[in-house]
């Protein structure tokens, strides 16, 4: 009498292969470093034009050395961050980058809507 066991099952996705994880880590810090939001008001917005400015270290997006947000490794992107007109109110951004530069649009309130640029500094 035999008797069969049975391998135990592999979780391919516990398995690191570091000279993946080499490349996965190169590509998610492609965006570090200071960015140049320019921020133009579409509609409703007390403050019609602005700048501010970001740094990107890994997939943080910080403002003021505070984590606003988070970048995925294609260069979309999500973060948050207090109206210039009105720090009591946050409103979300979102967009994408790509290369040196990237769009977006944010939101303050329900009535304020805007687009930004960036840029690598």
């Amino acid at each position: 009498m035999t008797t069969e066991t049975t391998p135990p099952k592999i979780d391919r996705k516990q398995i690191v292969r570091p000279e993946l994880m080499r490349g996965i880590d190169a590509v998610s810090r492609s965006f570090d470093g200071d960015w140049e939001v320019s921020a133009t008001a579409v509609q409703g917005c007390i403050v019609k034009a602005w700048k501010s400015q970001l740094t990107i270290k890994g997939t943080q997006i910080l403002e003021d050395g505070t984590v606003r947000g988070q970048i995925a490794t294609d260069g979309s992107f999500q973060y948050a961050r207090p109206a210039p007109a009105n720090p009591n109110v946050v409103g979300p951004f979102s967009g994408k980058l790509s290369g040196d530069a990237g769009t977006g649009s944010y939101r303050f309130g329900p009535n304020c809507t805007g687009s930004i640029s960036l840029k690598r500094m």
